[in-house]
């Protein structure tokens, strides 16, 4: 209902416009009554107001008054003057404090049902834009956050390759680049101790919700990122020193032990400053985590620098398919780290199987996370233990590699372009990722896919596109950024070309 505040020094006036027409059937409800100007704007301080009509000849203050309070205080309330006089000076006064309508009384009843009904829609197309409005604003929030924590985890992942470091000033997080942060990860576990330490599959989803929502309670001062290669773990991102730090760590344990009745198992990194470091802050987080998990109380004495082992060099091994060559890598590593301390060598088996893994992982979809039951990995006292036990699960990974067919592979290739549409992806660059040679991989894809590698990524990129000009308000020159077109003239062009209308016909269309 639309909520009205009739203003007038005459009591009979004011009962009369009841009569004049059914306000209930017009949607008006009559909510308060005043006696004037001052009456009426306390009347306003009391409650919503949607219209006031309002008598211009009035004591103590009058219209000319309560219209310029509304236009500088109430811009959104719409004022309908009603008076006895024929005075051009008070319809100046309306006119200059933008009434939507000035009537002489004794107003017609026709006359007031018209103006309802002309007020009706302007306040309902007003609501529906508004509505619309916070709607397109709630979306293009939670498009830009699923953005921005994309980012974060490329960081966290060691990813920092031009394509994806290109969006950070789009995104605004350049400055966390030079401040100093701490990864904290956790995971939860339950407080009966009969019970499994770590909780079923149907606490995930609440538990990823809070977890969400504290972390917007610390906007600035944190990025929340969730890793499907670790579905039960959730990461943040903190800065702005220890002390805040601490009180983000104590809000997420009492909120979650008080809602889910789960306590959290915490691995927290050193400070690391920039980007090309967070890779081995976040790695540090969960050896934290990993060690807490299995009540082994050596995680203190493991936080701090990151071992020597370089992912790159084990990276392009394992590409070549040089298992041989990468074992005899990781000797070096552990050999280096036993003869520093027994504390770094158990540090440096860990670092390298989480390498491992995650390696592994970019050329086929393993789950194995065999450093999250860490109580055997432990066990290893020697390098040859070690390097025995890596060996096995790096001869896994690969016989699971092979076994993977064509079309599995390749919905990976096509979950990958999904996924990081918005960025400069490349025929070549996308094989070397899938270990191809270019050609082949051309061929393939055309032959898996049934069309060619750009006609594929551009309907992506256009799909998405379709989705902004659908859901948000960004301008041309914003959406080619963030579906990966270099300019808004070169965007507007393929889009015409795909769909024989311009983007801004399109919207319009839509609209």
């Amino acid at each position: 209902m639309i909520k009205v505040l009739i203003v007038d020094d005459e009591l009979e006036i004011r009962k009369g416009l009841y009569l004049k027409v059914d306000w209930q059937e017009l949607g008006f409800d009559i909510v308060a009554e005043a006696s004037n100007g001052a009456d009426a704007i306390q009347k306003l301080e009391d409650q919503p107001i949607d219209v006031v009509f309002t008598d211009m000849n009035m004591p103590v203050m009058d219209g000319v008054g309560l219209l310029s309070h509304l236009q500088q205080h109430h811009p959104a309330v719409k004022a309908v003057v009603l008076t006895g006089y024929d005075d051009f000076e008070y319809t100046k006064a309306a006119i200059r404090h933008r009434a939507v309508e000035y009537l002489l009384k004794p107003v017609m009843p026709d006359e007031l049902e018209q103006i309802m009904k002309q007020l009706k829609n302007t306040i309902q197309q007003e609501r529906n834009d508004k509505l619309s409005s916070l709607e397109s604003s709630r979306r293009h929030q939670r498009w830009f956050r699923e953005i921005r924590e994309n980012f974060m985890l490329h960081m966290l992942k060691g990813d920092l390759s031009p394509m994806i470091m290109s969006k950070a000033p789009l995104i605004q997080v350049e400055d966390w680049n030079d401040v100093p942060i701490q990864v904290v990860t956790f995971g939860l576990k339950h407080t009966d101790e009969s019970q499994p330490i770590h909780p079923g599959e149907q606490f995930q989803l609440p538990f990823e919700l809070i977890a969400r929502e504290l972390a917007e309670q610390y906007t600035e001062q944190v990025f929340i990122c969730r890793d499907s290669n670790y579905p039960r773990l959730i990461s943040l991102v903190c800065r702005d020193g220890q002390a805040l730090r601490a009180q983000i760590i104590e809000s997420y344990e009492n909120q979650l032990k008080q809602h889910l009745g789960f306590e959290l198992v915490i691995g927290t990194s050193g400070e690391v400053v920039g980007f090309a470091h967070w890779y081995h802050a976040y790695m540090d987080a969960l050896l934290q985590w990993s060690l807490l998990n299995s009540k082994q109380h050596q995680a203190t004495a493991l936080q701090g620098h990151i071992g020597k082992l370089d992912d790159e060099v084990l990276s392009r091994l394992l590409h070549r398919d040089d298992v041989s060559s990468a074992l005899q890598y990781i000797r070096t590593i552990l050999t280096d780290a036993m003869l520093r301390s027994n504390t770094e060598f158990v540090r440096c088996i860990f670092e390298v199987l989480i390498t491992l893994e995650r390696l592994l992982q970019e050329q086929a979809s393993l789950t194995y996370a065999i450093w999250l039951n860490p109580e055997q990995v432990l066990k290893l006292t020697t390098v040859d233990k070690a390097l025995a036990y890596i060996q096995r699960y790096l001869q896994e990974g690969h016989r699971s590699i092979k076994q993977e067919s064509g079309d599995e592979l390749f919905d990976e290739v096509l979950q990958y372009i999904d996924q990081n549409y918005m960025y400069e992806i490349t025929l070549p660059s996308l094989a070397e990722k899938f270990n191809y040679n270019t050609s082949y991989f051309s061929e393939l894809f055309k032959a898996k896919v049934g069309k060619t590698f750009v006609q594929y990524v551009s309907e992506v990129r256009m799909k998405q596109a379709c989705h902004l000009l659908d859901t948000t308000d960004l301008g041309l020159s914003d959406i080619a950024e963030l579906t990966g077109f270099s300019n808004a003239s070169y965007f507007s062009s393929r889009f015409k070309k795909c769909y024989s209308i311009s983007p801004s016909e399109y919207r319009t269309q839509k609209s």
